[in-house]
C-alpha cells in the first residue's frame, strides 16, 4: 500500500484527496506486481499525528485509473501532520504515511489593494501567509513576483530579519508613470496588488543634519520653516 502523487499542501478550508494504491502480486504473470482496481470498501483505519491541523473526512474517494481508493482531508489551521492509514484483514497488514500540510490564504497586508508612489520613489510591500518552507525538503521553498510592464517598475523581495516565512516583503521602484498590476507568490500561492506610479502633489524638503553639533547651532524656526545659519 502506498500513495499515488497528489497535492499535500492546502489553504485553510481546502480538502486535500489523497489516492491511495494496494498492490498485489499475480502467480499466473510470475508474480508480477497489480494494483486492485477497487479498494473503496476496504475497512481503512486513519490516524493523525498532530490532531487539529486536519479533519479526515468521512467517506472514501471512488477508485480511478491510478488508485484504488483514497481519503480526504480538510485543511483547519496552520501547520504540518503525518497521516497513517492501515487496513488489517487477518494475518494481512498494509500501512502507509504522507505528510499533508495546511496554510494561511495569502494576503496584501500594507497596502491591502492599491499603491501610490511618485517616479523614482519605491514602496515596500507587506504580504502575510502563503505556504511555508516544506518540512521533508525546506531548502527548495521558494518565492517570486512579476509585473505587468517589467519596463516601468523594479521589484525585489526583501528578506527578513528573521526567519518569520509568515511575512513577505517586496520592494517596488517606479520608473515609469502609469499603472499596473502586479503579482507575488509564494510556491503557488499567488496576491495581487495594483502599483500607480503618478506625478507628485506637493514637495516638502526637510533638513537632514549630518553633524549633532550643527544640529544644535542651526536651529529651525517653527513659523517660516526656513534654516537660520550664523556666519
Amino acid at each position: 500500500m502506498d500513495f499515488a502523487p497528489s497535492p499535500v499542501e492546502a489553504r485553510l478550508g481546502q480538502v486535500l484527496d489523497l489516492p491511495l494504491r494496494i498492490f498485489g502480486l499475480l502467480e499466473e504473470l510470475e508474480m508480477e506486481r497489480v494494483m486492485l482496481s477497487d479498494c473503496s470498501h476496504f475497512d481503512l483505519l486513519v490516524e493523525e499525528e498532530n490532531h487539529g491541523v486536519f479533519e479526515v473526512l468521512d467517506g472514501r474517494l471512488a477508485p480511478g485509473q491510478k488508485h484504488c481508493s483514497g481519503v480526504r482531508a480538510k485543511a483547519l489551521t496552520a501547520g504540518y501532520t503525518v497521516l497513517t492509514v492501515s487496513y488489517t484483514h487477518g494475518n494481512v497488514h498494509l500501512s502507509a504515511k504522507i505528510t499533508v500540510a495546511a496554510y494561511l490564504p495569502l494576503r496584501a497586508v500594507d497596502p491591502v489593494s492599491v499603491a501610490v508612489v511618485t517616479l523614482g520613489s519605491s514602496k515596500d510591500m507587506l504580504f502575510e501567509g502563503g505556504p511555508r518552507p516544506w518540512v521533508l525538503e525546506p531548502s527548495k521553498f521558494f518565492c517570486s513576483s512579476r509585473a505587468e510592464d517589467e519596463t516601468s517598475v523594479s521589484l525585489s523581495l526583501i528578506s527578513p530579519s528573521s526567519h518569520n516565512y509568515n511575512h513577505h516583503w517586496l520592494r517596488a521602484t517606479c520608473r515609469l508613470l502609469g499603472e499596473q498590476v502586479m503579482v507575488i507568490k509564494i510556491a503557488v500561492e499567488p496576491a495581487v496588488v495594483k502599483f500607480v506610479c503618478i506625478p507628485p502633489s506637493r514637495l516638502t524638503l526637510v533638513p537632514v543634519y549630518t553633524s549633532p553639533q550643527l544640529d544644535l547651532t542651526c536651529p529651525l524656526l517653527q513659523q517660516n520653516k526656513q534654516v537660520v545659519r550664523d556666519f
